[in-house]
């Protein structure tokens, strides 16, 4: 019975080990030193997350590519309720395993137009909560992107987009709920075939030519 009981024991060690080895794996070797604008993300599994409250009054977007070129599989990076206003040329250029990037709820007015180089695995980009007023961004290689969300935003016409939209050949939601969107040109969908959901609720629409 000794035995047995020193058995148990020592599966309860060893299972407890294991376990407290995999959440330091998880939490450590993901979030090695990422941190950004003094904010340490929270990080788990797949997932990065910075998105403590905007009271650190930080406007500039941070270098991050570095800390982004050591993930070696796929991932997905969320950073929120920050105060940036602007995301410069090349800010993801290493990020070469990033596949979903959630940029919500910051204060964004201007996205530099190459600021998305480099994100060929990227199929969800969610720029929801911001101040953009149009989509001057390029997204060339964003080849396999799927959704893109621009929802809330104060975004007033789909014109240029037409250029901008050329290799999203797999998009297939385009979501632009609650902007200010008066005039839509019927050319911008011919660059996008594999288009089935557009959502248009809540904006100003009185023409598509």
């Amino acid at each position: 019975f000794k035995q047995l009981n020193m058995l148990f024991y020592k599966k309860i060690i060893i299972s407890s080990y294991f376990t407290l080895l995999n959440i330091y794996m998880v939490y450590t070797i993901c979030s090695i030193r990422t941190e950004i604008d003094n904010e340490i993300c929270k990080c788990y599994r797949k997932t990065i997350k910075c998105d403590q409250d905007r009271s650190n009054n930080h406007t500039s977007f941070p270098e991050i590519s570095e800390i982004l070129r050591r993930k070696t599989d796929k991932f997905t990076f969320i950073i929120n309720n920050k105060n940036y206003f602007k995301i410069p040329n090349n800010s993801f250029k290493n990020a070469t395993y990033l596949t979903r990037l959630d940029l919500s709820n910051n204060q964004l007015f201007q996205i530099e137009p190459d600021a998305f180089n480099g994100l060929v695995e990227l199929i969800s980009l969610t720029l929801v909560q911001n101040m953009l007023i149009e989509v001057s961004f390029r997204m060339n290689d964003l080849i396999n992107l799927v959704e893109l969300d621009l929802s809330m935003n104060r975004i007033e016409m789909l014109n240029n987009f037409n250029k901008n939209f050329q290799n999203l050949i797999k998009l297939e939601r385009l979501l632009l709920k609650s902007n200010q969107i008066k005039q839509i040109e019927i050319k911008f969908f011919s660059n996008i075939p594999n288009l089935n959901k557009i959502s248009l609720e809540e904006n100003q629409l009185e023409a598509c030519e």
